[in-house]
C-alpha cells in the first residue's frame, strides 16, 4: 500500500538538502506515517548523504527498497529491510 508519493523536481545527482521531497519522506517515516522509502534508484536517497541515510535507517527500523539492480541499497551501504 502506497502512503505518499514525493517527487523532486531537481537533478538526480545532485545534494539532497535542496530537495523537499526527500525530507517528507524521511519525515514520514519518522512520524510513524510510513515503514520505509521505495525509490527507482538509491542514489535519489542516498547521493552525498549515504551515511546520514544508514544512520537514520538504524534510529528508524525504515526499510530501504530499489527496482534497480545496478544501485540497490547494499551497493550504498544501506539495509534492504528495516534494521532493528
Amino acid at each position: 500500500m502506497v502512503v505518499a508519493e514525493f517527487v523532486d523536481h531537481a537533478d538526480p545527482l545532485g545534494d539532497r538538502d535542496g530537495c523537499p521531497g526527500w525530507h517528507n519522506a524521511l519525515t514520514a517515516v519518522e512520524e510513524g506515517k510510513a515503514m520505509g522509502i521505495i525509490t527507482p534508484l538509491m542514489v535519489m536517497l542516498s547521493r552525498g548523504k549515504v551515511e546520514h541515510l544508514a544512520a537514520w535507517q538504524r534510529h528508524t527500523g525504515a526499510y530501504l527498497l530499489t527496482s534497480s539492480v545496478i544501485d540497490t541499497p547494499e551497493a550504498n551501504g544501506l539495509l534492504t529491510q528495516g534494521a532493528a
